[in-house]
């Protein structure tokens, strides 16, 4: 039966080579998917190694060997994890630092440089199933207990509270997959590895890189289920449409709403099934609005802050500048994409300025004095009436004259 463990470290070697190649085939670019692609090489790099471990026959030089190759993996794997999480919850400053690289690229090469010289594995046992490593009992294995502990609880500790505090239920959701997984693993690899051993109740060594299955699945679950790491156009414009300020209305090439984002819901009043399929007259007043639109879409006529009024629910209206544009597909037009911009707040303002512009005219027109209106430059743009009367010019023989030119005189 011990003759199945080097199999199932073959397979899983096999498993964790595959998704990280999946990782990279996604984008290579992105440093995410690099940093998530060389934390699981770590556990294809100790399954890698462990294979060996389980063949009784094999030299005992041979399997130390392929031990400490394989100890890359298992030492590197909690660095590699805090660097997975420092990442995921955007902690740009730490990425930035040097003592961070320092921390996650050195200080591992240190305990792998103690492990190939016998400081952390100091020996290996034969039984009747391989070869059992023995941990020493130097100042060294603690430290790499400390270092290793404390890197996996920080790593937690970051994604867990990022997805307590974060608002975005998307990432909360893979944060608390992510931290799920990857602590039901932890736990089953500390049970298998040290737990079960020390009670004797299973000594069979190096197992704890087979638990790491349920961290691979559920980063492949994230994946598959929230698309995680992977940003298509697809998933960008989506994101683009939810989060817009302004009201986006998608028509399909007859005019009828196709899907409108939260903004245009907002400002309209109706729920989403309520549009769907219904004519874009449903929001204008204009009942030849949807022809002159769809006779413009033929023409891939661009629309640019067109004024219109928007029709709410509710019957009232709001001004409205309208832009539209037509999606073309293979040379057919697929859709009309249109941005809808509520301008009530500008339309206000502009009120305000109108009537205090009418107000001041009509204080500057009915003042007893004579008044006249200069610009920066000292040319006159306007007069008043009590002007005429005394200099006898009108506002259209005197505009743009300057103030000092000496035609200004009073009559006789």
């Amino acid at each position: 039966m011990m003759n199945f463990f080097p199999f199932l470290h073959f397979f899983a070697f096999l498993v964790y080579v595959s998704l990280l190649v999946f990782l990279l085939l996604i984008n290579v670019n992105s440093l995410f998917n690099r940093v998530c692609a060389a934390f699981l090489a770590c556990f294809a790099l100790w399954s890698f190694g462990s294979i060996f471990l389980y063949i009784p026959d094999i030299l005992k030089e041979t399997a130390i060997l392929f031990y400490r190759i394989a100890s890359i993996g298992w030492i590197y794997l909690a660095s590699f994890f805090l660097w997975f999480a420092i990442i995921f919850t955007a902690k740009r400053k730490i990425l930035k630092t040097r003592i961070f690289y320092f921390l996650i690229f050195i200080l591992p090469l240190l305990f792998i440089y103690k492990q190939w010289t016998g400081l952390l594995i100091s020996d290996y046992i034969k039984h009747s199933w391989g070869w059992k490593g023995i941990w020493s009992d130097s100042i060294w294995s603690y430290l790499f207990y400390l270092y290793y502990l404390s890197f996996i609880t920080i790593a937690l500790y970051l994604i867990y509270i990022f997805g307590r505090k974060t608002k975005n239920p998307f990432k909360k959701k893979q944060a608390m997959l992510i931290f799920n997984v990857a602590l039901v693993s932890l736990i089953l690899g500390t049970l298998i590895e040290v737990v079960l051993p020390l009670l004797n109740i299973f000594t069979v060594s190096s197992l704890g890189n087979i638990a790491g299955f349920i961290w691979a699945a559920g980063l492949v679950y994230v994946i598959a289920k929230y698309r995680f790491m992977i940003i298509t156009p697809a998933t960008a414009a989506e994101n683009i449409i939810s989060t817009m300020a302004d009201s986006l209305l998608l028509l399909d090439r007859e005019g009828n709403v196709d899907t409108v984002n939260e903004a245009l819901l907002n400002l309209s009043g109706y729920r989403k099934d309520e549009l769907t399929g219904k004519s874009v007259e449903i929001f204008f007043l204009d009942k030849d609005f949807k022809n002159t639109l769809l006779e413009k879409v033929n023409r891939k006529v661009i629309i640019r802050n067109y004024e219109l009024s928007f029709k709410k629910k509710t019957g009232e209206n709001v001004p409205v500048l309208f832009s539209s544009s037509t999606i073309v597909n293979e040379g057919f037009i697929a859709g009309i994409v249109c941005i809808i911009k509520d301008i009530t707040e500008r339309k206000k303002v502009e009120d305000a300025l109108r009537k205090s512009q009418q107000e001041f005219i009509s204080l500057f027109q009915s003042n007893p004095e004579a008044n006249l209106y200069l610009d920066k430059k000292g040319n006159i743009q306007n007069i008043n009436l009590r002007f005429t009367e005394l200099f006898g010019y009108t506002l259209e023989e005197i505009k743009g004259r300057k103030i000092d030119s000496g035609l200004i005189q009073p009559p006789g």
